[in-house]
């Protein structure tokens, strides 16, 4: 035992395990107390508690228990179910602007690309080989990300860029999660015929239209049942309490079954089925998200968020018994992706941020170096989605027609995502939490003398003849003050898109039309608020 061996089905390298026979009972609690105290305890010290896990899990690899050794890769397949029930959740459709899309998708479309090529031009993989290499190390790890923008968000509630942030995460982890359903089936999973071009891209279009159709027709069908779930009364009582607990448990039973139940209806006309898995949950949480009611949807966030903190232990804690110290040694084969892919990642936020700006007083040197630098930073965490997608190729069989090829893809595939969530999890947290505030500090005084220069009485002046202003005289009068507003904004106000901006305009009255004009300077949430009705 602890001597490295390569795996029958060509697996990443890995120490063998020799289960021990002791009670269920014992493994478990050994991982949940074991996890979550090193969870914690790594938390404390700002680093993140993933890797803490995954020693745990590394660990439990020399004295695993048996059944719980048998049934690794099905305990890893639910929490990579929780990861995508959880993804569709943090999908807000409201926040969705072009800009906010833009800047949210392109830069980690830069990485992929730029990782795939690498695999291609250096490694000799295949296109779709490569893409699904790029595909498993691009996305940044939400689980580290989000809860960090959030903390920025409360200690900076003035500034935009955590708002951006929390928008952007859950975006580029839908974006991995559906293109790589989408490269799934062109991998031949288990051993799958490849079809005819022309019958590929017809079964890649109706597989995908299909499933974002179904999943948000029962997400939406969901949301609104639970909503209104206490009306059905038999002999005056009602049927359904109506709890979060309730409408959590429907959640998760319907994410499940349609997680199940994608697996077994074949397409007919091309091999492999009509619905994508992944993409079929995504949507039916983000579906459920916009129909159901904030109180049954707060109870779902929450009993979600529960299940997450048992989800992530058991997710990283499997990963770490797979886990060997010769995956260090490949660090230098893996440092050529690890740098063309942030080179790439760099280079599509600088596109991203600088295509955002509308006007040119508003690309200011100070503003953009800083905006990307802290973009930049809250992309180099990485756990999450590298734990879940890094083993599907192995568990799937990818590429099984490539023979030799194929068996190398996919031990090369598990062994990146490892490396990169020790090393990317580790670093990355720590420049996000010491570079990050710092960041937005900077940013912060630019913004306010930036704004305070473009809306100085002395800039922007009315076109009017003093007339008591109302909507309508708003609109005849000069636009550029409200493109300057919007364009030192970004458009990223709309990113908090629950949070309505009415609570910090007030309307104007016919006593207050020699004011109309003035700089309307909030300290809020918004920075600045700009409200054409009320001007």
């Amino acid at each position: 035992r602890g001597a490295p061996r390569r795996p029958a089905r060509g697996g990443p390298m890995a120490y063998h395990v020799e289960p021990l026979q002791y009670p269920l009972e014992l493994g478990w609690a050994y991982l949940l107390l074991a996890g979550y105290l090193a969870r914690v305890l790594f938390a404390s010290v700002r680093l993140p508690g993933a890797v803490g896990v995954l020693l745990v899990g590394y660990a439990f690899s020399h004295f695993m228990q048996e059944d719980i050794l048998a049934a690794r890769d099905d305990l890893q397949h639910f929490a990579f179910f929780l990861v995508l029930l959880n993804a569709g959740f943090e999908v807000n459709v409201h926040a969705l602007r072009p800009r906010i899309l833009v800047i949210s998708l392109l830069p980690g479309a830069f990485e992929l690309l730029g990782i795939a090529a690498v695999a291609v031009l250096r490694e000799g993989f295949t296109v779709v080989q490569g893409l699904v290499l790029g595909c498993v190390l691009f996305p940044l790890g939400e689980g580290l990300v989000i809860p960090k923008l959030g903390e920025f968000k409360h200690r900076f509630p003035e500034h935009p860029l955590p708002k951006i942030g929390l928008v952007w995460a859950p975006l580029e982890a839908t974006m991995a999660l559906a293109f790589f359903g989408f490269l799934e089936g062109l991998s031949h999973p288990d051993g799958e015929v490849a079809p005819g071009a022309g019958v590929a891209v017809a079964a890649v279009v109706i597989r995908i239209v299909v499933t974002v159709a179904v999943g948000a027709a029962i997400g939406a069908a969901a949301g609104w049942l639970l909503s209104n779930v206490t009306r059905p009364k038999v002999r005056g009582r009602t049927v359904f309490t109506g709890s979060p607990v309730e409408a959590f448990l429907v959640v998760l039973g319907l994410g499940l079954a349609a997680f199940g139940a994608a697996r077994v209806v074949p397409m007919g006309f091309a091999p492999g089925e009509v619905f994508n898995p992944d993409l079929l949950v995504i949507a039916l949480g983000s579906a459920f998200g916009e129909r159901a009611s904030a109180d049954v949807l707060h109870g779902v966030d929450t009993f979600l968020a529960s299940i997450w903190v048992f989800g992530s232990i058991i997710l990283f804690s499997m990963l770490g018994s797979k886990t060997s110290f010769r995956l260090f040694t490949e660090i230098p084969r893996f440092l050529p992706f690890m740098v063309v892919g942030l080179a790439c990642r760099l280079v599509g936020i600088c596109v991203a941020v600088l295509a955002s700006k509308r006007c040119d007083k508003c690309k200011a040197g100070r503003i953009v170096i800083f905006e990307i630098l802290f973009f930049f930073l809250c992309c180099l965490p990485r756990a999450t989605l590298q734990g879940a997608l890094g083993g599907v190729p192995v568990q799937r069989d990818f590429f099984r027609d490539d023979a030799a090829q194929g068996e190398a893809v996919r031990e090369f595939v598990s062994e990146g995502a490892r490396l990169y969530i020790v090393m990317f999890s580790i670093s990355g947290s720590l420049l996000l939490e010491f570079l990050g505030p710092k960041l937005l500090r900077l940013t912060g005084d630019a913004y306010s003398r930036e704004l305070k220069r473009q809306l100085s009485p002395d800039t922007v002046r009315p076109q009017g003849n003093g007339d008591a202003a109302g909507p309508a005289s708003s609109r005849d009068s000069d636009e550029p003050p409200a493109d300057a507003l919007d364009a030192c904004s970004d458009d990223l106000r709309h990113a908090d898109a629950g949070e309505s901006s009415d609570d910090a305009s007030e309307e104007a009255g016919p006593d207050e039309s020699e004011d109309a004009w003035k700089i309307i300077t909030v300290v809020s949430a918004r920075s600045v608020v700009y409200r054409r009705e009320t001007l």
